[in-house]
């Protein structure tokens, strides 16, 4: 997750002291959770679920939090033709596996699009899990935030939680997406993701970008392993949607929402490093969050970490008191 911070977000952890639970779905979780959840300490409650067994026994046997729990097996899908006009065939790190491989390359002839299978309908295999019914089963009422990142499935995962991501008053979503892909409505793409989050009262917030290039005239890869190279097209992402209750919408009224998911939705913008929107939604709920938490205290954390590195950080008042002043300073970035 290159959106999340990399370091610990004090703001993040005086919400958590402040807060019941903080509920986190992570789709595709090898490797373990990103260490920015655990901000929330023993607040944490999560639920990965991977394919491989062997990985999921190494998490759950190094596991502190009795609130963590790593399931194994396929979500959604187990397996199926999940793609577009995909490149892959095409582009550098491809290039690298066949000649490391076979030690040669020669480049794949372009398939005619009309030649490939039609796609699986939307509905989840017999044999995979099927996460609706999982938060159902373990009596989960209430999900602060979905990570998917499974390398295939992650639309038709996506697709699964179109009623739970209302009724179970997700805040915010993660979902690795393609920029590559065709017009249909329900193939994994960027748009359709964007789509289909928007119309259930998300807004982008972060986007990532992995460039590949082509096999034809390779750029340099960007580390000392073949993946995503310094140059080359558009290839796939990491978006990340989050409530924005600056709108009154039929799929997020602010009003369904309680002054705890208020200062959750605060801690996970402060967690992806936008402060700013931490702070806006602070001032736009400060009555119904002062049953929770000291808003005045977290704005100043909050201007702290937007002024992170800088000596003497100001406080939010004094903060804002010199952007309305027109404070020299809020320039000095173009002359360095």
């Amino acid at each position: 997750m290159e959106l999340i911070r990399k370091r610990p977000t004090p703001v993040v952890q005086y919400i958590a002291t402040r807060i019941e639970r903080f509920t986190l779905i992570d789709v595709g979780c090898s490797g373990g959770l990103d260490a920015a959840w655990r901000d929330f300490g023993p607040r944490l409650q999560a639920f990965g679920f991977d394919p491989n067994i062997e990985e999921i026994e190494r998490l759950r046997r190094l596991e502190s939090n009795p609130q963590v729990k790593y399931i194994a097996g396929f979500v959604g899908k187990k397996s199926g033709n999940f793609w577009r006009r995909n490149p892959t065939t095409r582009i550098a790190y491809f290039r690298t596996a066949q000649v490391r491989e076979k030690g040669e390359y020669t480049l794949p002839p372009v398939r005619n699009i009309t030649q490939e299978p039609p796609l699986p309908p939307l509905e989840p295999s017999d044999d995979a899990i099927h996460l609706p019914d999982f938060f159902q089963s373990e009596g989960i009422a209430d999900i602060d935030f979905i990570k998917i990142d499974v390398d295939g499935a992650d639309y038709y995962i996506l697709h699964s939680l179109k009623d739970s991501l209302r009724d179970l008053r997700v805040l915010g979503v993660m979902v690795e997406v393609n920029f590559f892909g065709s017009e249909e409505p329900d193939h994994h793409t960027f748009h359709n993701t964007d789509r289909f989050l928007r119309a259930r009262g998300f807004e982008l917030f972060g986007l990532t970008v992995r460039p590949h290039s082509s096999a034809a005239l390779p750029w340099p890869y960007s580390y000392n392993f073949p993946g995503r190279t310094t140059g080359g097209r558009p290839y796939q992402g990491d978006a990340l949607y989050l409530r924005d209750f600056g709108w009154k919408l039929k799929e997020a009224d602010p009003a369904d929402y309680s002054p705890a998911k208020y200062a959750k939705l605060a801690a996970l913008f402060a967690l992806f490093n936008l402060p700013d929107q931490a702070a806006e939604t602070l001032l736009r709920f400060k009555p119904q969050l002062a049953e929770v938490l000291d808003v005045d205290k977290a704005l100043d954390m909050l201007a702290q970490q937007i002024q992170e590195g800088q000596p003497n950080p100001r406080s939010y008042a004094d903060y804002v008191a010199a952007f309305d002043a027109n404070s020299p300073e809020f320039y000095n970035h173009i002359n360095k």
